[in-house]
């Protein structure tokens, strides 16, 4: 018998966005304005590219609230990032969004890897995953 508990786990979200595979990319990692599928946060990076530090942060730029570094980047199929909330003291995730041209538009996957078990990112990313794509869906 195995007692081990996990302290990570996976998180998947999958949804079709009536849009070219092009316009999901360019919600998913435009610069320099608000990205409302991400609660209009703002993305920030040198650039896009693995191995470079990123940032989401509030529209007056202020405010970090996000922090991670690029671990992928392949235009315009498939971007990932570690993922750490500013305010919490949790451990790294990595979030990853896959883009695959189907029937209909766009399937578009979310998947968080190691998120924490137990913690505040976990509950916030549960809510969020949702949000997220039902807010990319809706810009279709």
């Amino acid at each position: 018998m195995n007692d081990t508990v996990a302290t990570t786990k996976r998180a998947v979200f999958r949804i079709v966005i009536n849009g070219t595979i092009e316009q999901v990319w360019h919600e998913l990692t435009k610069q320099g304005e608000p990205q409302a599928a991400v609660f209009n946060a703002w993305l920030h990076a040198q650039t896009l590219a693995v191995g470079q530090k990123m940032q989401m942060r509030t529209g007056d730029g202020k405010n970090v609230l996000v922090v991670g570094t690029i671990t992928a980047f392949e235009s315009p199929t498939r971007f990932a990032h570690t993922f750490r909330f500013t305010q919490y003291d949790d451990p790294e995730c990595e979030v990853s969004y896959t883009l695959k041209p189907v029937q209909g538009g766009v399937e578009c996957t979310l998947v968080v890897d190691n998120l924490p078990v137990g913690t505040k990112t976990e509950k916030e990313m549960q809510g969020g995953g949702t949000m997220i794509m039902n807010c990319l869906k809706a810009m279709g």
